[in-house]
Order: C-alpha cells, then sequence, then structure tokens
C-alpha cells in the first residue's frame, strides 16, 4: 500500500526544513529512520534500530482527540488515510533534552508504520508558549480562592506547574514547607512519588540534598543529573534533573518547590524566571492562607475564652446565690457592683436595695468606718479574721450583730479594683450563745458551790475539834495556845480559798494599758527569787533586744506568771530549771488553735511566751483537765491556779496551751496580740 503520507504531500513540508521520516512496526519498534530523524532523537540510523519510538514520545502531552487519532494509527495500525491530523508532542533527545514537534502518522503496510516527525523548535509561536504558562498561572490563582486546606490547594498547585509544556518537566515534583520546625522541610504536596521517596522525603533538614540546598542558600538550585551529592537515594532512581526553587515571601522562608526534569536537560533563563514569578505566587498564597488560619484560629480561641468566661461567670453567680450568708462586691470607693440575694435578705431592715449603693449608706457610717478600717491588703488578707458590728434600725429600731470579713478585689492583672465584703447574720446565735453561757455559769456555780463545800468543810472540822478542845481543858493555857493557833491557821486557809473562788468567780475587769512581758516579769520575779535560789532552780530567759509591746492588765498578768512560778517549783523540787522564751509565734502551732478555739484569738498579730519546766510533769490523763477549776493532782492544791490563769488570759484577749510529759517536765505556751512590733 502507498503511503498516505509522503514528504511531497505533507502540507508543512516546506513550511519545516527538518523532516525526519521513520519507518516502525504498528507496536512501535523502529525498522529504519533518516538523517533528520538523527538530528531530532541524537540516535544515528545503526544505534535506532529496534529502539521504541512511543518511549521517545512525552506522555501526556495530547488532548482527548490527539489521543485517540494517534492510537487508531499506532496501537490498532488502523489507516486513518487522508484524514489524519498532526499532533504536536514532546520528543526526548538523547541528551535529555524534550523537543516540540508534529506527528503525522500512516500505515504502508498491515504491521508496518510510516511516521512523519516535523522539529517545531525553530518555528514554535511564542504566543503558545506563554498562553500555556498563563493557563497554568490563572489556575493557580483560582485555587487560592477555594475553600480547601492549605494541603490540597498546594496538591492542585503542583500538578498545574507540571502541566506547563514549555517547562519540559518529568511529571513529578513535590512541595516541602518550612513552618513547623525553621531547620526542617516537611513534604506537603507530591506528585508521581513512590512510596519509598514519600518516606525519604517526608522530613528534610536544611542543606541536606538538592531541597535543603535550595532552603539554606534562599537561591534556585539547579542539576542536570542525579549524582553523589544526592543524599536522598532510594531504589529504582532513574537519572534525572531537578530544579529546586525557594519559596520566599519578603524575608521569610516558606518552603521550596521541587521539580524534576530529564536528565542531561539544559538550564533555562526564562523557564527559571517563570519558576521564580510562580513561586512568588505561592508565597502569597501560602503566607495569605497561614494569616487565615491564625485569624481563624484566633477567632476558635477568643470564641472558647468568651465560653469559658461566660460559664465562669454563670458558675460564680451560681456560688452566689448557693450561698448561706452575704456577699457584697464593691469598688474602691466602696459602691456596691454586686450582691446575693442572702445579702439583700440579711439587710433589708436597713436598706431595700443594695446594687449602686455606698456601704456607709447601708451599714452606717460608723459601722462603715470600721468596715474600712479593717481592709488588709498584706499577702496575708485571705487569713483575715472576722469581726462584728451591731446595726440598728432608724425605722422600727431592729437590731442585728453582724459578722464580717473584707478582702481586696484584684483584677487579671493583680491591681486592686475594689473589695468583697462577706458577712452572716449573728443575732439569734448570738443570743442563743449567751444563753448557753448562762446555762454553763449556773452549772458551773453549782459545781463550783460543791467544791468549795467540800473544801470549807475540813477546816471547819478542825476548828470545831480545836474548839471543843479549848471547852475541855479551859484552864490548860499551854493546849489553849496550842488550839489557838491551830483555829487561826484554819481560818487561813478558808480565806485563801475563799479568795481563790472569788478570783475565779468574779474576776476583775482587767486595765489593759500598754506594757510588754519583759516589765511584768521583772515584777515578779522578786516573789519567788528567794524560793529559786534556796530550791537551787536555774532560770534561763530568752528575750528579744527590742521587746514586744502588748495591751494587758499588768497585775493580771503577774499573778498568771507568779502562779506558774510556784507552780513549776513545787513539780521540779530541787536542782531544776525554768526557760521563758518570748519571740515570733510558730505559725503551724497559732493556726492549729486558732482552728480549735476560733473565738480566742480574734486579733491578727501575735507574740509567743513560752514557760517551760524540767519538773515530773503532768499525768497523760490530767492534760485535758489541766484548766478545769478545782483539779489538781498535787496533795494538799486547791486547784484553782491554772483555772485562775487561764481566765485572766481569755480577759485579756489572750490564749494559753500546755504540753508535758510524765517525768520530763512541763511547758506552757501562752499567745498575746501585739501592739507594736520590735
Amino acid at each position: 500500500m502507498p503511503s498516505a503520507l509522503t514528504p511531497q504531500t505533507s502540507l508543512h513540508s516546506r513550511e519545516h526544513g527538518c523532516q525526519a521520516i521513520i519507518t516502525c512496526s504498528s507496536h512501535g519498534k523502529i525498522k529504519n529512520w533518516n538523517k533528520n530523524a538523527e538530528k531530532i532523537f541524537g540516535y544515528n540510523d545503526e544505534d535506532a534500530v529496534g529502539k521504541n519510538l512511543f518511549e521517545l514520545i512525552q506522555p501526556g502531552a495530547l488532548d482527548s482527540s490527539q489521543q485517540t487519532s494517534l492510537q487508531k494509527i499506532i496501537e490498532s495500525g488502523e489507516d486513518a488515510g487522508a484524514n489524519v491530523k498532526p499532533v504536536v508532542k514532546m520528543v526526548h533527545h538523547c541528551n535529555g533534552h524534550l523537543i516540540p514537534v508534529e506527528i503525522l502518522v500512516s500505515t504502508i503496510a498491515p504491521d508496518v508504520l510510516i511516521v512523519v516527525i516535523f522539529d517545531l523548535t525553530s518555528k514554535i509561536r511564542p504566543e503558545w508558549a506563554v498562553q500555556d504558562a498563563q493557563d497554568a498561572i490563572n489556575d493557580i490563582l483560582k485555587t487560592a480562592l477555594e475553600p480547601h486546606n492549605l494541603q490540597i490547594q498546594l496538591k492542585y498547585i503542583l500538578d498545574c506547574i507540571l502541566t506547563i509544556k514549555t517547562l519540559q518537566l518529568l511529571p513529578i515534583g513535590g512541595i516541602l514547607l518550612a513552618w513547623q520546625d525553621k531547620s526542617k522541610l516537611t513534604l506537603a504536596a507530591e506528585h508521581g512519588f513512590s512510596t519509598e521517596q514519600k518516606k525519604a522525603c517526608k522530613l528534610v533538614d536544611f542543606g541536606f540534598c538538592h531541597c535543603g540546598r535550595a532552603a539554606s542558600t534562599r537561591k534556585i538550585h539547579f542539576v542536570d543529573c542525579t549524582t553523589n551529592t544526592n543524599n536522598i537515594i532510594f531504589n529504582e532512581m532513574r537519572p534525572h534533573g531537578h530544579y529546586c526553587i525557594p519559596i520566599i515571601k519578603e524575608t521569610r522562608l516558606l518552603g521550596v518547590i521541587c521539580l524534576y526534569v530529564a536528565h542531561g536537560y539544559v538550564q533555562n533563563r526564562k523557564a527559571e524566571d517563570l519558576l521564580v514569578a510562580i513561586s512568588n505566587i505561592v508565597a502569597g498564597i501560602i503566607d495569605s492562607r497561614r494569616l487565615n488560619d491564625q485569624l481563624l484560629g484566633s477567632i476558635n480561641s477568643l470564641k472558647q475564652t468568651i465560653m469559658e468566661l461566660e460559664d465562669e461567670k454563670k458558675f460564680s453567680e451560681s456560688i452566689m446565690r448557693g450561698l448561706n450568708h452575704g456577699l457584697i462586691v464593691t469598688d474602691l470607693n466602696f459602691v456596691v457592683l454586686k450582691n446575693n440575694s442572702m445579702a439583700e435578705m440579711i439587710l433589708a431592715p436597713f436598706s431595700q436595695t443594695l446594687h449602686s449603693k455606698t456601704i456607709d449608706n447601708i451599714f452606717g457610717i460608723e459601722a462603715a468606718e470600721k468596715i474600712i478600717s479593717s481592709v488588709d491588703c498584706s499577702p496575708s488578707a485571705a487569713n483575715l479574721l472576722q469581726q462584728d458590728i451591731t446595726l440598728t434600725s432608724a425605722n422600727d429600731g431592729i437590731e442585728k450583730i453582724i459578722n464580717y470579713s473584707i478582702v481586696p478585689r484584684e483584677d487579671m492583672s493583680s491591681e486592686q479594683v475594689g473589695y468583697i465584703i462577706s458577712f452572716s447574720d449573728m443575732t439569734e446565735l448570738t443570743y442563743v450563745r449567751k444563753e448557753m453561757e448562762k446555762m454553763n455559769r449556773l452549772a458551773t456555780v453549782a459545781e463550783i458551790a460543791s467544791a468549795v463545800a467540800h473544801e470549807v468543810r475540813n477546816p471547819l472540822a478542825g476548828i470545831k475539834i480545836m474548839a471543843q478542845s479549848i471547852q475541855e481543858h479551859p484552864d490548860n493555857m499551854e493546849e489553849l495556845m496550842e488550839c489557838s493557833g491551830r483555829i487561826s491557821n484554819q481560818v487561813d486557809r478558808l480565806n485563801q480559798l475563799l479568795t481563790e473562788f472569788f478570783t475565779y468567780a468574779r474576776p476583775v475587769t482587767p486595765k489593759r494599758i500598754s506594757t510588754t512581758i519583759d516589765t511584768i516579769l521583772a515584777d515578779t520575779k522578786p516573789l519567788i527569787v528567794n524560793k529559786l535560789l534556796k530550791r537551787k532552780i536555774s532560770l534561763i530567759e530568752k528575750f528579744p533586744a527590742t521587746p514586744y509591746h502588748i495591751k494587758a492588765d499588768p497585775n493580771q498578768l503577774q499573778q498568771v506568771f507568779l502562779n506558774l512560778f510556784l507552780n513549776s517549783i513545787d513539780a521540779i523540787g530541787e536542782n531544776g530549771k525554768i526557760v521563758i522564751e518570748i519571740g515570733p509565734p510558730d505559725t503551724t502551732l497559732l493556726r492549729n488553735f486558732k482552728l480549735k478555739h476560733p473565738t480566742i484569738l480574734r486579733g491578727k498579730g501575735y507574740i509567743q511566751v513560752l514557760f517551760a519546766d524540767n519538773g515530773k510533769g503532768i499525768p497523760p490523763d490530767g492534760i485535758e483537765n489541766i484548766f478545769e477549776p478545782f483539779f489538781t493532782t498535787k496533795k494538799n492544791g486547791v486547784g484553782l491556779g491554772l483555772s485562775i490563769v487561764y481566765r485572766i488570759l481569755t480577759e485579756n484577749k489572750a490564749a494559753i496551751l500546755v504540753e508535758s510529759k510524765n517525768g520530763e517536765g512541763t511547758a506552757f505556751t501562752m499567745f498575746f496580740e501585739t501592739i507594736l512590733k520590735p
């Protein structure tokens, strides 16, 4: 069969100077070709015979109609006759270059094809190349408007770049980003990578392999063939070249575009300019996407914060509503900003509304001044002790006893913005407490009366016996004098008993003045110094250089220390020691004491006085009752000494506790409220 396409009948034979004629089988196996074919492909006729022509033609460059037309002829051997249309494709030169050509195919025998190829290198229209690149750039710009995540966008951008025919790229490439680690590249999108290659390029260090070098130098990196400078090597890696283009926004490196070219590809300045332009567009897309993601993250974070604040607000309001005591929140001028319903209920007799009122309009000027004066802004303000105020309604004279505490309120920057006042209605509880105290006093009086009667009975019995003896021997002067002396001793004993009893039962109201423990001890020691010397008892004093000032009744405290001295002297006997130490309180000991006795110590600053001896100590079963009236471990003791000590200290707003080990000694610890620190 004659050829349907010959050089003489070709419409393009006069237009193209390089016309290659190739004879091959229907499967593409080359039988022979002419000199022009050698120029286009770079192989001589001898080397070309046996090669597959289809493998020298770049795939993927045809549209669907061209592909169908060519496949009909090349793959099935069907003769398209004069209706066959030329197709434009890229073919591989032996050195790796891609050359634009026009191909015409016809059959000359059932299994023989004749292929005419025209070199379009010198004749290709520049506008075709420009349009090819512009279409890809337009597609890249369009993807920036799509609502996809960045990874999907980068995959589409990479596919668009690989479709630019004028760049003569292999259908393999990747985009790596440098935003999670400033010294590493992360594979974000790829096309044509094998599983092994994806794994090898998942994370690339700066300076490592071609992509890493482009990242570290921030310049386009080109290699025309793979060499031992490739740090990443994987199995079945075919020879190829690279364009590695850094993606830079202003001075920030965002990533690298890695594109594959054929082995032996000649570096092209125009291609590089186009790739740099594309990388700038990609940089803008990535940066914009990141800013959008950051903005979206900030918005979501703000939404979450607002929700958390709203939850916190509702939680706080729920707590305020659920409190069984009143709560008022004020600004720095003590104007009420917020309060709970319990506060309104407690203060209803004194003010119909609380919001926007100052506390002097609610509590009264005198009570408000007391509340304001008790504000403590020190770090220990959280432990501020509660205090009482009495409020009286001007309308109906209703009186309430309010127990309150006040602490500063701070904002997020630790700046004070107001105050929080917490208070409870203690009126009923106070009255109940007074009634209970009255009943306890009555019970105590009955108990004391019984004890006094028991104590009085013995001296009275002795007096009666002495009186009877005088009656029986009125003329015996010697016996009369002896009985009179004994009667006098018993009367003195009764007098001492009654004196101690009245001291305990009806204590004198203390006259509290500013004094020091040092002064009180100096007045007390002369009363017991002879006993200390006689029994060879050492007195060890550990006082601060500057005395602590307290507010107390010096005469009453002198009695306290005198009783403690006498008890210690009796417990020691001879050759012992008494230690008195004054200093700041043991915070743990003081805190535990306040927890057990919340109504005793109600001040802020305290000093601690330790009074210890190494006497015989107190039996364990007596520690709990040591301060009870008429409890004693002495044979001839009345049992009111330590009760009086406890009562006097309580009246002077002080406290005492005891620790003792049987046979090792006893230590009394006293806390006094200070009015001036050293």
